[in-house]
């Protein structure tokens, strides 16, 4: 039995007591025609009853219910008293999906420390625990699982039954040989890598870079705020950024589901799209890289796609319109902040910021701009990968979820599972087809569907494979890297072949 259990204990057995004292209080009966000091006497016990009988009721909802609500547990992780009852087998240790160490307790002169045996890999998704300077990450938000001080006695006690010895430790979904190779192929750069499985919503990736040390929050937390680079800001789920061509495939999806088919063309020449009362030409990004160069020509849709056409795609989301075009988006989840625990759990930490649309009356060149990731759209890389994975997974939401043994939230369909399947052609052209600006992401054997994205200078990929049974979707983002072909495109095809080492492809198939 741990300190916890034993606490429990204690505390139920208190309330038992309480509970036979008020009740033998409030059988008591005073006689018809007792004395006047007699009714007295009576009435000032039925004040200490009442007291009691308050407290009571507090105590029995702080010991049985308080602990499982999520406003206290946001406001217990400031109590110093839960501090105060640490000690090395009051806190789980935490693993990935394999049972890779994410998480341990060591004492070390009488002292309980976290450590972090990834590191910096893992910095964002862990948290750290910290007396001054509380807890973030997994160690915020599971706080109520890890520790086992002041937990619910229904809680504490449950475990009774259990085997002794440690706790179970908590289990991610995350793959540390592919947050390596994210981490590995980031190098430093500022940006993020989100791998998740599309069927089953498994988070396998989800680095942030540049990153910290969490074993060394204490020494360097004043640093690490002041660091322009932003090393405790989880660009992975609080990021928000332009999608830029990435946004393209949302609209190719609303397009066929309207009813437009893949052969629907338009002219895409050198001068690109006016739309209509607007002042500016959207240009195709080879119009600003060539001089003298011709156009596109007559685009249908699979071209259009796999060579990024904005004259194409800002010609098209003005056909749908704007309503449209953003209801398709929200029906893909643009709009969630995807909460990575179960709400039960759920602390301020691992909530990505909900992606951003514009609001109000639209303009044609507001949608025009929108339907090529730019104007007001934002969005994170969770979000996005989301979005990948809604295509790969033919047209289904699945909740992203960080925790192996927890049921993931229930999904819906955001598209029909044809238009999902056409889509993920088109991706797949981008990859495949001559001038494909995803041409990067060829690997042997292994069908992969993607789609690249510039936008104010951050470069994005979003991919999944194999192309048509996908068991990984993924999103990259590198902050003013360029373009997404140059920048993002090697950090996922590396993630890729790590995927493929290990064992995530276990065929060659589809091509």
């Amino acid at each position: 039995m741990d300190l916890d259990q034993a606490l429990a204990l204690q505390r139920l057995g208190a309330l038992v007591l309480l509970g036979w004292f008020a009740g033998r209080v409030a059988r008591v009966r005073v006689p018809s025609r007792a004395p006047s000091a007699s009714r007295a006497l009576l009435a000032y016990t039925a004040a200490i009853a009442g007291v009691f009988a308050a407290i009571f009721s507090c105590q029995t909802f702080w010991t049985l219910f308080a602990g499982d609500l999520p406003h206290y547990r946001q406001v217990e992780r400031f109590d110093p008293r839960v501090w105060q009852l640490s000690r090395a087998g009051d806190r789980r240790a935490v693993t990935d999906r394999k049972g890779v160490e994410l998480i341990r307790n060591e004492a070390r002169d009488g002292r309980v420390l976290r450590v972090y045996p990834r590191g910096a890999e893992t910095a964002h998704v862990t948290g750290y625990f910290d007396r001054v300077y509380g807890k973030s990450g997994i160690e915020g938000a599971c706080d109520a699982y890890l520790a086992t001080a002041r937990r619910s006695a229904f809680a504490a006690l449950s475990e009774l039954s259990q085997p002794t010895g440690l706790p179970a430790p908590l289990r991610l979904t995350l793959d540390v040989r592919l947050e390596h190779a994210a981490c590995s192929a980031l190098a430093g750069r500022r940006g993020a890598v989100v791998v998740l499985n599309p069927v089953q919503g498994d988070v396998l990736v989800l680095a942030s870079s540049p990153s910290f040390d969490p074993s060394r929050v204490f020494e360097s937390f004043p640093e690490l705020q002041a660091d322009p680079a932003r090393p405790l800001l989880d660009r992975a789920l609080q990021g928000l950024y332009p999608p830029g061509s990435t946004f393209k495939p949302v609209v190719a999806a609303t397009a066929l589901a309207a009813g437009y088919p893949l052969a629907t063309a338009f002219e895409c020449g050198p001068n690109g799209y006016l739309p209509p009362g607007d002042t500016r030409r959207i240009l195709d990004y080879e119009a600003a890289e060539r001089v003298g160069w011709p156009g596109h020509g007559l685009l249908d849709l699979p071209r259009a796609t796999a060579w990024s056409s904005n004259t194409y795609f800002a010609w098209l989301g003005v056909q749908l319109g704007g309503p449209a075009l953003l209801a398709g988006a929200r029906s893909m989840g643009w709009e969630r902040a995807w909460d990575l625990v179960p709400g039960a759990w759920t602390g301020p930490d691992l909530v990505a910021s909900a992606g951003r649309r514009p609001h109000g009356r639209q303009k044609a060149g507001d949608t025009a701009r929108c339907a090529i990731g730019q104007s007001e759209i934002l969005i994170s890389p969770l979000g996005l990968a989301t979005v990948a994975g809604t295509i790969a997974n033919y047209g289904t939401v699945t909740p992203p979820r960080l925790l192996l043994d927890s049921a993931g939230a229930g999904g819906w369909r955001a598209m029909p599972a044809r238009t999902a399947r056409d889509v993920q052609r088109l991706m797949r052209g981008v990859v495949e087809l001559p001038g494909g600006t995803g041409r990067g992401l060829r690997l042997p054997g292994l069908a992969v569907a993607g789609k690249t994205g510039t936008a104010q200078a951050h470069g994005w990929v979003i991919a999944f494979a194999p192309a048509e049974r996908a068991t990984l979707a993924l999103a990259v983002v590198i902050e003013n890297g360029g373009t997404g072909s140059r920048a993002a495109v090697p950090v996922a095809r590396a993630v890729l072949e790590a995927a493929r080492a290990a064992g995530y492809f276990p065929a060659a198939r589809e091509h």
